[in-house]
């Protein structure tokens, strides 16, 4: 079974990559310090948040 081309999974990316851009548009503007950026509880948040969907989507 090929899930590379499950247009559901295509659609939740496309989401995903959105979400991402203007998640990085916000970040740039709020500092422009990339440690800080990663250090943030805020960023640590999402990335867990994005690992728990990535995880959910290889099941």
């Amino acid at each position: 079974i090929s899930t590379e081309h499950s247009p559901k999974l295509q659609i939740r990316s496309h989401s995903y990559l959105r979400a991402v851009s203007e998640v990085s548009i916000n970040r740039s503007l709020d500092t422009l310090d990339p440690k800080a950026l990663l250090a943030s509880p805020q960023y640590r948040s999402r990335n867990e948040s994005y690992m728990r969907a990535m995880s959910t989507i290889s099941q």
